[in-house]
């Protein structure tokens, strides 16, 4: 496949993630779970068959050096962080600066994911792009964005945040660009609520994050 597509993942830091789950887990269980995520996530990019390279952007030095050993391409973002869709911003930059004709933009939570995921949702894109430029949207189950896939180059302006899934489907509208909407369960799942963690301890899979939960809960 000669289509060029770099994946980037944000990450909030070992100290900002999964504050939803304050009540439910504890500091250090976050941090080791924010760790853990983002290893599984990382290692389903990796065995992809059609990425071109992985482009981490956090203001966190463990997940950044984490994320050299993995070979992935480590962009340090400030301190006090611009939000999330700055940060998107930044990797889209460096995946521009690498002539990539697409990028596929990952959340850190999503830790069911699988490579069959990652290489359907490119092998569609692929098929786009012989045509015309486009957005393809895999939504969590609260109204996020859990991967987006974007055609390069584009003006489209990142809408992370709260319903992002519907405001970016409005942008993509405005641009014209044709829109598939991927619902793929492992992929909504994000790991924000009690209810995920349940979930996710039930799944059938090996995944790191599965067994820790698993030996901590």
């Amino acid at each position: 496949m000669t289509f060029k597509v770099y994946s980037i993942v944000p990450v909030k830091g070992t100290l900002l993630g999964k504050s939803r789950l304050l009540s439910v887990l504890s500091d250090n269980i976050r941090r080791k779970l924010v760790i853990l995520m983002f290893k599984d996530v990382i290692t389903s990019l990796k065995e992809s068959k059609f990425l071109s390279g992985i482009i981490v952007v956090s203001p966190d030095d463990k997940i950044l050096n984490l994320s050299r050993k993995y070979g992935c391409i480590a962009i340090k973002e400030k301190p006090k962080s611009l939000g999330l869709n700055r940060a998107v911003k930044l990797g889209v930059n460096a995946a521009i600066a690498r002539h990539a004709d697409a990028v596929l933009i990952v959340s850190a939570d999503v830790p069911l994911v699988t490579r069959e995921d990652i290489d359907y949702i490119i092998s569609i894109g692929y098929d786009l792009s012989k045509n015309q430029p486009y957005m393809i949207i895999a939504p969590s189950k609260d109204g996020g964005t859990n991967i987006l896939m974007l055609s390069l180059p584009s003006s489209f302006t990142f809408k992370y945040g709260f319903h992002s899934c519907k405001k970016h489907l409005a942008e993509a509208i405005k641009l014209g660009l044709k829109t598939i909407i991927v619902y793929n369960e492992r992929i909504s799942l994000d790991l924000d609520k009690k209810e995920d963690i349940e979930f996710i301890i039930k799944s059938c899979t090996d995944k790191e994050t599965v067994k820790f939960l698993r030996s901590v809960l």
